[in-house]
């Protein structure tokens, strides 16, 4: 009589009861798949049914599959926890790619990887892809190579944005082949490549890359995997981006703040020294002094446009309003120091100030007007005709009419009234051309 096998529990019950290993303590074991083939022989020699302990052992080892995906991706999920964490908690930025590079190593089981990025020059667009990080190198070489974007598979997935992945690069003819890249990888017998972009908003910097010292190919949970990590190293990227523009912008700003400090001491020292009645020679050296905080930050502004334009491009947004708010601060910081100076005499020259400033800017575009120069030339011209160059003013008041406080008074009045009127004109013109879209 054939004996009732219980395969599944590991029971075999032919008169009596006898405990052998059973699939649940393989699954428990993490025992090898070799062992479960092993334990369906041994029962079905010992009597079990055959097709029924196949079924089971077909269960088991899809149980043991699903176990081993659900561990695996429990690794990558807090690989990729400990690498959001890295982003909120690390400012340096090539620590936190020498933790995803590494990570990524460890998850995908790969012999190597790597972190390229890259330098495009902005008129051409031509450039390469460089070494940043690796892990697993062999070859100080291999760590300094610098691939033209489009060749190679790291130099084509830095062009293109677009993965691309091979089980043998040596014997892959979709890659642009060159004899130092393939010395450099046959220095550390590199055979499966897996490579992908590294993306801010829709721009490729560089490629985070993955290999194995033997073929294999790459299957789609590991491009997946490969791309979350990319996309944290493009974050950290940015992020160190982003702060050394407001690292800079801060400099920036702590500098003009100085500037403007410097500047109203200047001013002070110009007041008492007219107020004073003191000899030209010591005016022109507060006036040198003046000069040489206006021109400085001009010739560093000129400076940085030309070298560095996208920089000054992105910083201007943030300098533009912070020099104007400086601007109106030294302003108004001057006529409240001085006004118990001056307030006397206002009603007596701030007319015929504002009637010569208008007179000068209505002169100025009429004759612009008459020589029918485009409309930019125009505005520039009005500007030119009815802003005067008031420290000159100054230096000439002093000098010829000392004796004359007045004079130096209505000088001091024209600069403020200049400001005010600049101001107001071309905030008018631009309204103007915003309703009518432009001159």
């Amino acid at each position: 009589m054939r004996c009732a096998g219980a395969a599944g529990v590991g029971l075999v019950r032919c008169g009596h009861a006898r405990a052998v290993s059973t699939f649940l303590d393989l699954l428990y074991d993490e025992a090898p798949r070799a062992d479960y083939d092993a334990l369906v022989t041994s029962l079905v020699a010992a009597g079990a049914d055959p097709e029924a302990t196949r079924r089971e052992w077909d269960v088991a080892l899809r149980l043991r599959d699903l176990v081993a995906r659900q561990r695996a991706r429990e690794a990558e999920l807090s690989a990729l926890y400990e690498t959001a964490h890295d982003l909120t908690a690390l400012r340096d930025v090539d620590a936190v790619l020498s933790a995803i590079v590494r990570r990524a190593r460890q998850l995908l089981k790969a012999d190597m990887t790597y972190l390229s990025l890259n330098d495009v020059d902005a008129d051409s667009g031509e450039g390469a892809s460089y070494m940043k990080v690796t892990d697993g190198a062999l070859t100080a070489e291999f760590e300094r190579l610098r691939l033209p974007l489009g060749t190679g598979l790291l130099g084509l997935v830095a062009q293109t944005g677009a993965p691309y992945f091979t089980a043998d690069y040596q014997s892959d003819e979709r890659f642009e082949h060159r004899g130092y890249i393939d010395e450099a990888v046959d220095g550390e017998r590199i055979r499966a490549i897996l490579g992908v972009p590294l993306l801010v908003e829709g721009r490729v910097i560089g490629a985070l890359l993955a290999t194995h010292r033997t073929g294999r190919p790459f299957p789609p949970e590991e491009v997946s995997l490969l791309t979350s990590f990319a996309a944290h190293a493009a974050v950290a990227l940015e992020n160190a981006r982003l702060f050394a523009d407001l690292d800079d912008a801060a400099r920036r700003i702590g500098e003009q703040a100085a500037a403007v400090d410097r500047a109203a001491a200047a001013h002070d020292r110009l007041t008492a020294l007219v107020l004073r009645g003191s000899p030209l020679e010591e005016v022109v050296e507060v006036l040198g002094e003046v000069l040489l905080l206006i021109v400085t930050p001009f010739a560093l502004g000129i400076l940085l446009a030309r070298t560095r334009p996208t920089l000054a491009a992105r910083i201007r947004p943030a300098v533009e309003p912070t020099v104007l708010v400086m601007l109106l601060l030294i302003v108004v910081g001057g006529l409240a120091s001085n006004l118990r100076v001056g307030a006397p005499y206002l009603l007596d020259v701030g007319p015929a100030v504002v009637a010569q400033n208008a007179l000068s800017l209505l002169v100025g575009a009429g004759v612009a007007v008459l020589c029918r120069v485009p409309a930019r030339a125009r505005r520039a011209i009005t500007l030119e005709t009815g802003v005067r160059n008031t420290a000159l003013a100054l230096v000439l008041a002093l000098a010829f009419f000392p004796e004359y406080g007045g004079v130096a008074l209505v000088c001091g009045l024209w600069g403020v009234w200049d400001v005010a009127t600049g101001f107001a004109l071309a905030a008018w013109w631009r309204r103007r051309d915003a309703h009518h879209g432009g001159s």
